[in-house]
């Protein structure tokens, strides 16, 4: 007799979260003001980029961001931490087309 009445009640208790779930509207997604670009700009050590960083993303996931090389190589480091490899020459070289093609305007970049 308990277990049936815990059955019931875990039966309305769904049943009610099941309908409050329905009559909720959808939420549109909030607009875009910028879709992201599927290409980088060009420049050398672009396809170098792609291939590297595309091996786990589209490009579109950071071609929208500005870092200082030395952010950037911080977003290296930390793509190498999770799993990224190239040789370093090749890291190098991303480095550098990062800084130079999407950093931030007005601040100095390391040489």
């Amino acid at each position: 007799m308990k277990g049936t009445i815990v059955c019931l009640i875990g039966g309305v208790v769904l049943a009610g979260g099941l309908g409050a779930m329905t009559r909720t509207p959808p939420q549109e997604a909030p607009p875009t003001a910028v879709a992201a670009p599927s290409a980088l700009p060009d420049g050398a050590g672009r396809e170098m980029t792609q291939r590297v960083c595309g091996q786990c993303h589209s490009v579109g996931m950071f071609a929208t961001q500005r870092h200082t090389q030395d952010e950037w190589n911080g977003v290296i480091s930390r793509m190498i931490a999770k799993g990224m490899t190239a040789p370093e020459d090749d890291l190098y070289e991303i480095s550098d087309y990062l800084a130079e093609n999407l950093g931030k305007a007005g601040v100095a970049q390391d040489g």
